[in-house]
């Protein structure tokens, strides 16, 4: 007991930003769900406008990215010391990183978007209603960070372990993006496997109810959203714990 308890004390910095990180995930899920609207086929689903700015819209999507990439950047920003990265590196590494991945991630979902017609440069870079790749936003990142650590003469292999578990952090929450767009969704399911089966909450449940244009069809979808989101939770988790074993080289946890 008394371990645990010098533990918590010595991290304890570390303990406040993560209870901070939750509360805050958790607050913006109940405001997001309180706000419901109904489409033109008839279904209830949650509001995926979060709100307007001079006629400017704020979708929820938009939050729930940028959230989580506040949340890897504070991960990355509070890990650094653990493999002796000094954080003005890191700073300045996210600083550049973070557009150029957002960026990266735009001009992916634009090219091989099969159902894309943008009219203007504004619809191309129009990323507050959804539609962002991650693929391109690891492409964009790696690419960058080759050059950067070059530059700083860092080991790129060590950035990419202090990287790797916020990244995956940032990927669960920006998932819950695309719960509130209902988009990126599993194949077609029944209500009682996701309520009765799986158990879970109504709230998700309810909201995986919606017309799905790729294959035309009205009815309940699988949330990969949420099965990827425990996947990488585990894999974040086990990075954090491994990482802070002896004998570890650069590259081991990315790897």
């Amino acid at each position: 007991m008394n371990n645990i308890v010098n533990h918590i004390k010595e991290n304890k910095r570390k303990y406040i930003i993560a209870s901070s990180m939750v509360l805050w995930f958790i607050l913006i899920v109940l405001i997001a769900v309180n706000k419901t609207k109904v489409s033109h086929t008839g279904y209830q689903s949650y509001d995926s406008v979060a709100f307007s700015v001079f006629g400017v819209t704020i979708a929820w999507y938009a939050i729930f990215i940028l959230t989580g990439i506040v949340f890897g950047a504070i991960m990355a920003m509070e890990e650094g010391d653990l493999l002796g990265i000094n954080r003005d590196h890191i700073y300045d590494g996210l600083l550049i990183a973070v557009p150029l991945a957002i960026v990266g991630a735009r001009l992916y979902y634009v090219l091989f978007d099969p159902n894309g017609a943008y009219n203007s440069i504004g619809e191309v870079f129009a990323i507050r209603d959804g539609g962002l790749a991650i693929h391109g936003a690891v492409i964009v990142t790696i690419v960058f960070l080759i050059v950067f650590t070059h530059y700083k003469k860092i080991s790129i292999w060590k950035f990419l372990d202090l990287l790797a578990p916020g990244f995956l952090i940032g990927q669960i929450i920006g998932r819950w993006g695309n719960f509130f767009n209902q988009e990126a969704n599993g194949i077609e399911t029944t209500r009682a496997f996701l309520r009765n089966t799986l158990s879970l909450p109504k709230f998700i449940v309810d909201n995986m109810y919606f017309y799905d244009s790729n294959v035309s069809t009205l009815g309940y979808f699988h949330p990969t959203f949420l099965y990827e989101g425990l996947w990488n939770l585990l894999g974040s988790t086990l990075m954090l714990v491994l990482r802070r074993r002896k004998g570890l080289k650069s590259g081991d946890l990315i790897g």
